[in-house]
């Protein structure tokens, strides 16, 4: 799945990293996460955020490195120091609730049991780093950069224009295509009752299309603060 030089090479990069202690989304997230792995990465890379996760993507490497922040900064509020008020996240997984990217590998091994691994990219553990789990990600690009290229046949688009689902038509129709109707059905109505997180969340930031085209949603853990 993984090669275990590039296994190697990620567990390096992240092992410098020092990460706070209250560690969720600012204006200074990702540029201090950048700065960190300068001297590090001597190639083109760059650091992406969500609510729930810090996200690093480094041109050579197959796949991406996924951090999870361990809760919210709150700027409405502030704690008696003055600062904004920090809330630590509760809702992610049972066994980790301040981790949203464990709750995202729990999802992934659930769709690849129910026999429904083909929607999702290949997903792992990586190691710990500064007291924060660390885990890797098989590239996607997000729809909002593929979207264009998307050519489904008209069949399939029609056919997804009857789906009252948040993605888009094109990228229902090609997974109609990919996949065929039937078994798309049999995944929404698995989805639904057994993992139903899977599809609260999809924003065309959450799924695209694998490196070999193939429809596959890369951010399905939710969020529930």
């Amino acid at each position: 799945m993984f090669r275990l030089e590039d296994i190697e090479r990620a567990r390096r990069i992240v092992s410098t990293l020092t990460l706070p202690e209250q560690f969720g989304e600012d204006d200074n997230t990702t540029y201090d996460l950048e700065r960190q792995l300068e001297d590090v990465v001597d190639e083109d890379y760059f650091v992406a955020s969500g609510v729930s996760k810090a996200v690093i993507v480094v041109d050579s490497l197959p796949f991406v490195i996924k951090i999870p922040f361990n809760g919210y900064w709150d700027f409405d509020y502030e704690d008696e120091d003055g600062s904004p008020a920090f809330y630590e996240f509760t809702g992610a997984s049972e066994y980790r609730p301040d981790d949203y990217c464990e709750y995202e590998l729990e999802k992934t091994e659930s769709l690849k049991d129910g026999g429904y691994g083909m929607f999702v990219p290949d997903m792992e553990y990586l190691c710990d780093v500064d007291g924060y789990s660390a885990y890797i990600q098989m590239k996607v690009r997000p729809l909002y950069e593929v979207r264009s290229t998307m050519k489904p046949s008209r069949e399939s688009l029609t056919k997804a224009k009857s789906y009252s689902l948040s993605f888009v038509k094109e990228w229902i129709a090609l997974a109609i295509d990919f996949y065929g109707e039937e078994f798309w059905n049999e995944f929404i109505q698995w989805a639904t009752i057994n993992e139903p997180d899977v599809l609260t969340d999809m924003h065309t930031a959450n799924y695209g299309l694998d490196m070999d085209g193939r429809p596959v949603m890369f951010d399905i853990s939710g969020y529930r603060s």
